[in-house]
């Protein structure tokens, strides 16, 4: 039989047993690469399985995602930890979901890693805070147009106060990923040398060097900050 007599069930057949084979494979694992240098490293399932050097840096690639996944996981969790502190702002519940929304959109523009100096993280909450108090003055007047209630006016210490917290602990934050991703490179470099893959070798090594360089940035600032 010539593969154009191959009916379409056959060809559905063949297809959904290539599938089962491959995830099989990526499983289980299973020995390729360049002059078959392969190395055991605990698969998906807990269970042994050799990978060449590209296969290492897939996985390397996945706990990298990981690692930046449980930093966005931090950070987005920073401002319900805040929402008590609202009422510090004023008593009006609508002016605390005005806060709230305008740190929201901070901490989706991240870059908490750049204010690696004092004088950066201090200009940082100068500007968030502006921001805050402009905009919670604009809409207090709004509100005591329309209330009947007796309306409190912006405390402005304690949105200087909720900010610094706020994007001190971002950059805390960032400093975990920073940390976390040099102790994961450190951990696969050996791997990537006993496979003699010197290029990546260099790279896990130039990796390290660098997030241990921004943890030590940070954690200097930091230092300022709480000193």
């Amino acid at each position: 039989m010539t593969l154009t007599g191959i009916p379409v069930v056959g060809w559905g057949v063949i297809a959904f047993i290539g599938l089962l084979v491959f995830i099989l494979l990526m499983k289980k694992g299973f020995k390729a690469g360049i002059g078959d240098k392969t190395i055991e490293v605990p698969g998906s399932d807990g269970e042994k399985q050799n990978v060449d050097s590209q296969g290492l840096m897939y996985i390397m690639s996945d706990n990298c995602r990981q690692i930046e996944q449980r930093k966005k996981e931090r950070i987005d969790g920073i401002i319900p930890d805040l929402t008590y502190r609202l009422s510090d702002i004023s008593s009006t519940s609508c002016l605390g979901l005005l806060v709230e929304s305008i740190l929201q959109a901070r901490r989706r523009k991240n870059g908490f890693e750049k204010l690696i100096t004092e004088k950066l993280f201090k200009d940082y909450v100068w500007d968030v805070s502006g921001e805050i108090n402009g905009k919670v003055k604009k809409e207090t007047a709004k509100v005591i147009e329309c209330s009947k209630l007796p309306v409190q006016n912006c405390d402005a210490d304690a949105v200087t106060e909720i900010v610094h917290r706020f994007t001190l602990d971002a950059v805390k934050a960032c400093v975990d990923e920073y940390r976390d991703k040099s102790t994961m490179y450190s951990q696969y470099m050996p791997m990537y040398e006993i496979l003699k893959d010197k290029n990546r070798v260099a790279f896990c090594k130039q990796k390290i060097e660098k997030h241990d360089e921004r943890i030590a940035e940070l954690e200097t600032m930091i230092a300022k900050i709480e000193g």
